[in-house]
């Protein structure tokens, strides 16, 4: 008897109902949640990731993707940490979950997709993307960073478009936009300055995120008609899939891609979006790692220094390896070379206040 009423039942598809009406916009408590997961997950980014990363290939060491993502999602039981950044009063790091574990990439092998596994191959030095997402009090948080050691000129110019893209598009967020007119702007500024990658560019630029790591009906793609609402939460994501290296370092690094991930808040005006996880920074100058001597750098592009240079010859034979773009000397102009001295001196207090934390 109950057989026969069944096929009376309709079935219907409410899910972008409950997304409209309950789910994609959050209240203050909701947005509380979501800028304390990211926060988690920016510092966890800027504070461990990027550490460890650079420890592994400063020192030449081998390390999986997958042991390296082991040790980052191991982090989240390390209560200390977490309430050293401070992400805000009351905090409870016992909260703290995983919204997707981390994924570590490189050496010419990449899958942006949040389901992506880290492989089994070693760290590699060249293009190394990460990416993971925290949920504190049942609520998502995503980010994803691009790492370049040693990049060329034209991996330099690959991502400063992608950081400009990633700027239109956090600046195209606003209430009342459609989803697919944020797309289309990205698509057309990224057509005005390198047509040719289209191609490699991701087919979305972000989507909502909240209870779930990922809204599959608030996506921001080139058909999405939902309109973006002040109090909304997304997970933006720019990146270009398998780009060619045109003078690749070696046989892993002939092809790469490059991915940004921030979770933000929609808000009324464009230009106030709200970036959760802006403490893990995306700028060239602190995603590009150098580890080649610099002695051997001068070699390639000046002259051997004459004999009686004897003071220039001992400061470059003293040189040892460097890390970011901000830590290497230049022979620029006066004003330029202050700024430098400064920022030395900024790294420098970080590094020993983080070693007072750390011993």
């Amino acid at each position: 008897a109950y057989g026969d009423l069944s096929k009376e039942v309709e079935e219907v598809d409410i899910t972008t109902a409950l997304s409209a009406a309950a789910f994609a916009v959050k209240d203050e408590k909701e947005l509380r949640a979501m800028r304390d997961a990211s926060r988690a997950s920016s510092g966890l980014m800027a504070n461990y990731f990027v550490d460890q990363m650079s420890g592994i290939l400063d020192e030449e060491k081998k390390m999986t993707h997958k042991a390296l993502a082991q040790k980052v999602e191991d982090k989240i039981s390390d209560e200390k940490f977490f309430q050293k950044l401070k992400v805000s009063n009351g905090f409870d790091p016992q909260q703290l979950d995983w919204a997707y574990q981390p994924i570590v990439q490189s050496g010419g092998k990449y899958d942006l997709r949040l389901s992506a596994v880290p492989d089994d191959e070693n760290l590699h030095a060249g293009v190394i993307t990460s990416a993971f997402g925290l949920r504190y009090q049942t609520y998502c948080s995503s980010i994803a960073r691009t790492y370049m050691v040693d990049p060329n000129k034209a991996q330099e110019g690959n991502y400063k478009l992608l950081l400009s893209i990633h700027e239109i598009v956090l600046k195209e967020i606003r209430d009342g936009v459609l989803a697919k007119d944020v797309y289309a702007k990205a698509l057309s500024f990224l057509k005005s300055k390198k047509p040719e990658l289209e191609k490699n560019f991701l087919k979305s630029v972000g989507a909502g995120i909240g209870i779930e790591a990922r809204d599959a009906t608030l996506v921001l793609n080139a058909k999405s008609t939902r309109t973006l609402k002040d109090g909304m939460t997304l997970s933006i994501t720019t990146g270009f899939n398998d780009l060619t290296n045109p003078k690749p370092q070696d046989k892993k690094s002939n092809t790469y891609s490059l991915v940004l991930t921030d979770t933000v808040r929609v808000r009324v005006s464009a230009g106030e979006t709200v970036v959760f996880t802006k403490d893990a920074p995306t700028d060239l100058e602190s995603t590009s790692f150098f580890f080649k001597d610099e002695e051997e750098e001068q070699e390639k592009v000046k002259p051997k220094a004459k004999k009686d240079s004897r003071v220039g010859a001992v400061a470059q034979t003293n040189i040892t390896k460097t890390r970011l773009r901000g830590e290497r000397s230049t022979n620029q102009d006066a004003e330029k070379e202050a700024a430098r001295r400064e920022h030395q001196k900024e790294l420098h207090a970080k590094k020993q206040q983080q070693g007072l934390d750390r011993y």
